[in-house]
């Protein structure tokens, strides 16, 4: 006999995700101009006319959260070292800063795109090196993006201001180029967010984990980027089930039947992208249907695993024509160790060799495999390696090796994040890690900072290059016809 674990924490789709359109590019997170000497000036400087005329140039004053900028300061003298902090309240006016020193080139530039700090806050070359390694100014805590806010930099020598300029991030969830809309009926719950221009557009199924609810940060970045995408929740909300419990795979039929019949997404791709355990809903259905023309599955599991908590207790978190999908249990003694730490409220918990254990048994894995070898479309796979929720790097090998025995014929790629855990975050936003976390995410500050941008980054460019085919009348049919 087995006990469920009550998975409570979160997926990250925050992944998640949403995001910029550029290629994948190494650690190094150089946005380099093609020639920053031509970077134009567009905002305050600041004189001194006892020390010289110095100003900050930066390639956009405003933008939305997930577009990189370059940032310059010039006029100073060659080899001065000057140092910068920059300063930000998030939304819920929790304080937030950043500083780092540099050596002037010999034409008096400071150019973060090609200089890595003499030292400060990270360590590398990074054009928003001042963005991302930002901390909390007192305490810890997630950075609130439900309003925009304004990133103040300022430029010091010994202890005298030099420069000053502010440069604002704009949340897309207060942006008018992206339009959202409730869907809240018996039969789906989900919010729909899409460009505010004229349609009509590749679309994406997104799926929170464990944590349930509806995303919004990481579908409104996606809209920016062209997409229609439909956030669906699939228990806990309105009418759906209360916990994840024998959710039936159908309902997500529902989902790709609304967007089939909406103007702005009718007759084009379709993808379908999942985290954590949103990754096994998303393997599940798209196994089902061949609709999808990409699939995402971010910090991915390969099994099908219990359902979470009491209510779960002896039943699968899937179904399909009213039976239960067959789960991977836990071990005895890891759920029992496990369940006391969630019941006496600790917190830093690791949950990570509850899986890594239930995963050594071959038969019971092989049983409950998801069927990734079913799907008939592109798939990427995004995971932490640092992940202390759960496996989720190795679990994304084990689907890779599944599709390459049998020599699947579509696109399988895996990007494993160095130094990342299970919520990596969004790019170019400081990621904190809560001492108060009752589940430990795992990876660094700096690797999830830098995995948010790689894998944002990526997860564009993979429905960038697979959701700009010809739409083709003859696959868009409603699956509730079928």
């Amino acid at each position: 006999m087995t006990l469920r674990y009550l998975n409570k924490y979160k997926a990250i789709f925050a992944l998640t995700s949403a995001l910029s359109a550029f290629a994948l590019s190494a650690c190094s997170l150089s946005t380099s101009a093609s020639n920053t000497d031509q970077i134009p000036v567009v905002n305050l400087q600041y004189k001194d006319s006892d020390q010289g005329h110095y100003s900050f140039e930066v390639s956009q004053a405003s933008a939305l959260i997930n577009a990189p900028i370059d940032v310059r300061l010039v006029g100073l003298q060659a080899g001065q070292v000057v140092n910068l902090t920059a300063t930000t309240e998030d939304g819920d006016q929790q304080g937030w800063r950043s500083q780092a020193s540099f050596k002037a080139n010999a034409k008096g530039i400071v150019d973060l795109t090609q200089m890595a700090p003499i030292s400060g806050t990270y360590d590398q070359v990074s054009a928003m090196g001042l963005f991302w390694s930002m901390r909390p100014v007192s305490g810890d805590g997630y950075f609130s993006l439900n309003k925009n806010f304004t990133v103040k930099i300022n430029a010091h020598a010994n202890q005298k201001l030099l420069a000053q300029i502010d440069i604002h991030r704009l949340s897309p969830l207060e942006t008018s180029s992206v339009v959202k809309k409730q869907i809240r009926g018996d039969d789906l719950i989900a919010n729909f967010f899409h460009p505010d221009a004229p349609g009509p557009y590749p679309s994406v199924i997104y799926l929170t984990g464990s944590g349930g609810g509806l995303a919004n940060i990481g579908p409104a970045l996606l809209a920016s980027q062209g997409f229609a995408v439909l956030s669906v929740a699939y228990f806990g909300k309105g009418a759906l089930p209360e916990n994840l419990v024998s959710i039936p795979i159908e309902y997500f039929d529902t989902a790709i039947d609304w967007l089939n019949n909406n103007p702005l997404t009718k007759n084009m791709p379709m993808a379908i992208l999942g985290g954590s355990r949103g990754s096994e809903a998303a393997i599940l259905a798209a196994a089902r249907h061949q609709v999808f023309d990409a699939v995402i599955a971010v910090v991915p599991s390969a099994v099908v695993w219990p359902a979470p908590g009491f209510a779960g207790y002896r039943h699968s978190a899937w179904s399909l024509h009213d039976k239960e999908i067959p789960q991977l249990e836990v071990g005895l003694l890891d759920g029992i160790k496990w369940y006391w730490q969630v019941t006496t409220g600790q917190h830093g918990i690791i949950s990570r060799n509850m899986f890594v254990n239930a995963l050594k048994k071959p038969r019971a894995v092989a049983a409950a495999l998801l069927p990734v070898e079913q799907i008939k479309a592109p798939i990427l796979f995004i995971s932490g390696q640092q992940d202390l929720n759960w496996p989720s790097t190795e679990m994304a090998n084990m689907l890779m090796k599944k599709l390459e025995t049998v020599s699947f014929p579509y696109t399988h790629q895996h990007l494993a994040l160095p130094d990342a855990g299970h919520g990596f975050g969004l790019p170019y936003i400081p990621f904190a890690m809560s001492a108060q976390q009752q589940f430990v995410s795992g990876g660094t500050h700096k690797g999830n900072a830098l995995g948010a941008i790689q894998a944002h980054q990526q997860l564009v460019s993979f429905l960038k290059q697979h959701l700009n085919q010809s739409s083709n009348d003859d696959n868009r049919v409603n699956i509730s016809d079928k």
